[in-house]
């Protein structure tokens, strides 16, 4: 019986019941989505957890022991250590989740350095301080880490932060792919330096005040020196990487990329432009000169600013964040956050409650773009289809991340110009600021959300389920499966078909359907198969999966592959009923434009894909220039360089009124790439034609803005904008 109770005494002591308390913590990180799989969600989650217990731990427990206390505390950090990869991989054995080897790579270089840390910082502050004391100095470096990363996001042009405890965080949840690379190693080779310098200042014999004086003096001197070790990013690395620094009335503009005086002059009208027009629209004016930072491409901007695949504003600085290839597309958008800084609350400059849906709604109201039409557009076409109100739930916390964020885009911003258009800017403002739906508007989010359903359902919108299925047949950002793991063999699945292993590369891609069950993986299956002429397996794929991606935004474009295969394998009259069936959907213009144009190829006995360049080239300037089929003018300007590419456009718009299936949705996008050449005339005459044959509502005021647009840019550029 006393050894029963000895035994239990020795389990209830603090050493063991905190390694109870850590298993049970991860335990509960299992029915949690984001670190439910044993990836790099989880090994943040438990750096946090370790660093923590092993601070604690090490203060009650590191000083003046004995041999074997030392081994019982190995043993004990051992098991903190082990237990949540025991735990996670017994539920993802039981579960059947993801794949737990791409997971070590994370947990041994996040979570290991942590615990040591932990270890290093608890035994300084043990041997330091007494009762409280101790406590409160592991609390200190624990929030000065957290400080100097918070302090690297809100004044530095960065959304990564490399944290000691953490190691590294992306800065947001638009990436999937997180890589290891050189400088994870680095930093934590910086980390274990800190911990064991710890161990090391905690044995000499100064004063404490001392101690902490020389802590401070290493720990600064390393802050100011991450730039330079590439572990943060200061403006002065953004200048040493911009090509060039434009200057205009109301901007700073820092280009990572050579451009030609054309292109100078562009960039400048075109940021004046925006500036001019939201000034109006708003009403407001930012306190300051904007910053603009257009990365060379998205690679760059992953690697100096954190997020690739994200434009971004900090509002608070100014600054606006974007890519080459992205700019001209998001500009007015994020702009528009940095005009809303003048109404916004707190060190941020957010909106009331950092309530995601006002701060997005706000921008996207004000851009009013949703794939060349009015934001209404999309929503209404979701209400009508769906039958669904998602207003309250999307205003609520963070759940605007778990609708598929084509909707919770949509949705914020058609209610938020509702809200501006029925009771005016200045009260839209005014909620903004304030955050209360009762106290501006005098009305509860539930009435307000009753009429704008009321609004919605006057629109007229015509319910084309496939368009809507194309718009919002994608899954939410949160609820992703396997993302990170997912991600990981993407990339080197497109690595490799980049570098013509197509083999090794269909073997990736047949795993990831089978285990994701991704469209985007299968077109990609498709893709490789079709480059290593397997044209009857391909087919056999799509008969196979086909029926599954039904309800998948990918699903319209996977009929056009099917029917380039049926092509490929002579069965012509069944390609032409699938090409005649994607024009009768009315899916979207650019699957129209597509499917008449093979469909025009079929009729005349081509298949594009077995022509060398030079034939193709040819026959689409045959097709649209003799025969006045203008649907193949996008395949002959993406066979052809960018000077011809004027040329083509210029003599495509002086034919322009004998021209056949024009469609004012790809006038438009004509006219943007005369826009970026300063080719303003053949622009005005393209959105002229444009808005003569437009037959769809919702895109009228943005032809009209593009107008406008070019007008703008046709007077001013050229000029000096300082």
């Amino acid at each position: 019986m006393s050894l029963k109770n000895n035994k239990i005494a020795i389990l209830l002591q603090f050493k063991y019941l905190c390694v109870f308390l850590i298993s049970g913590i991860d335990l509960l990180l299992q029915f949690i989505l984001i670190t439910s799989t044993f990836s790099y969600e989880y090994a943040v989650a438990n750096a946090i957890i370790l660093f923590v217990f092993c601070g604690i731990y090490s203060i009650k427990y590191s000083l003046n022991i004995s041999a074997s206390a030392k081994k019982t505390n190995i043993l004990i950090y051992f098991s903190a250590f082990i237990l949540p990869i025991i735990i996670s991989f017994a539920f993802n054995l039981i579960f059947g989740a993801c794949p737990v080897v791409p997971g070590f790579k994370y947990y041994f270089l996040i979570v290991f350095p942590a615990q040591v840390l932990g270890i290093g910082v608890g035994t300084f502050a043990a041997s330091e301080f007494k009762g409280i004391g101790k406590y409160l100095t592991l609390t200190t470096v624990f929030l000065v880490f957290a400080l100097e990363s918070f302090i690297e996001f809100y004044f530095y042009p960065q959304v990564y932060f490399f944290n000691q405890i953490i190691l590294y965080w992306p800065g947001t949840i638009y990436d999937d792919l997180i890589q290891v690379n050189n400088f994870w190693f680095l930093f934590r080779i910086i980390t274990l330096f800190f911990a064991f310098f710890f161990f090391f200042i905690s044995k000499l014999k100064l004063k404490t005040h001392t101690k902490f004086a020389i802590l401070v003096i290493v720990y600064l001197g390393f802050f100011f020196l991450k730039p330079h070790l590439h572990l943060s990013t200061n403006m002065g690395r953004i200048r040493e990487e911009s090509k060039k620094i434009l200057q205009t009335e109301h901007f700073n503009i820092l280009i990572g990329k050579k451009l030609d005086s054309n292109e100078e002059s562009f960039v400048k009208g075109l940021f004046e432009f925006y500036y001019d027009e939201l000034e109006k629209e708003l009403k407001l004016r930012p306190k300051k000169k904007i910053t603009a930072i257009i990365f060379q491409n998205s690679q760059q901007k992953e690697k100096l600013f954190g997020t690739k695949n994200a434009d971004i504003a900090k509002i608070w600085l100014s600054q606006i964040y974007l890519d080459y290839g992205s700019y001209r597309t998001n500009l007015k958008h994020e702009l528009a956050h940095i005009f809303s800084g003048s109404i916004g609350n707190t060190l941020f400059k957010m909106p009331a409650h950092f309530n995601v849906a006002l701060l997005e709604g706000f921008a996207t109201a004000a851009a009013d773009n949703f794939d060349e039409a009015e934001i209404d557009y999309p929503a209404a076409l979701d209400y009508k289809i769906s039958g669904k109100m998602p207003i309250e739930r999307i205003f609520k916390g963070l759940n605007f991340y778990w609708l598929n964020s084509s909707k919770s885009y949509a949705y914020a911003g058609s209610f938020s110009n509702y809200l501006k258009g029925k009771y005016g800017i200045k009260k839209f403002e005014r909620f903004y600021n304030g955050g209360n739906f009762k106290n501006v508007f005098g009305k509860s989010i539930d009435s307000l959300s009753i009429e704008y359903e009321n609004y919605l359902k006057s629109l007229d919108v015509v319910p084309n389920k496939s368009r809507w299925q194309l718009y919002f047949g994608r899954t939410p950002v949160i609820k992703k499966f396997c993302f990170r793991t997912v991600a990981e063999e993407r990339e080197q699945a497109e690595k490799l078909t980049s570098l013509k292993e197509f083999k090794k590369a269909e073997k990736i891609y047949a795993k990831l359907v089978q285990s994701v069950g991704s469209a985007k993986d299968f077109m990609n299956l498709l893709f490789i198969k079709l480059a290593l002429r397997k044209y009857r397996e391909t087919f056999s794929l799509l008969e196979k999966y086909l029926s599954k991606f039904k309800k998948s935004s990918e699903y319209f474009r996977l009929l056009l592959v099917k029917a380039k295969v049926l092509r490929f394998l002579g069965r012509n009259k069944e390609a032409e009923d699938l090409l005649k069936r994607i024009i009768k959907l009315n899916v979207h213009p650019n699957l129209t434009y597509l499917a008449g144009a093979r469909l025009e190829l079929l009729k005349r006995g081509f298949l594009a894909d077995t022509l060398s360049l030079k034939k193709r080239e040819d026959l689409f300037e045959s097709l649209i220039f003799n025969e006045k089929d203008s649907r193949f003018i996008f395949s002959l300007l993406y066979l052809e360089r960018a000077k011809k590419k004027c040329k083509l456009i210029t003599k495509f718009t002086s034919q322009i009124n004998s021209l056949k299936y024009l469609d004012s949705y790809h006038l438009i996008k004509l006219a943007r790439i005369c826009e970026t050449n300063l080719k303003f005339e053949t622009a005005l005459k393209l959105l002229e034609k444009a808005k003569e044959i437009n037959n769809f509502s919702f895109r009228e005021k943005v032809i009209g803005e593009e107008i406008e647009k070019v007008k703008y840019l046709e007077k001013n550029c050229g000029k000096k904008w300082e």
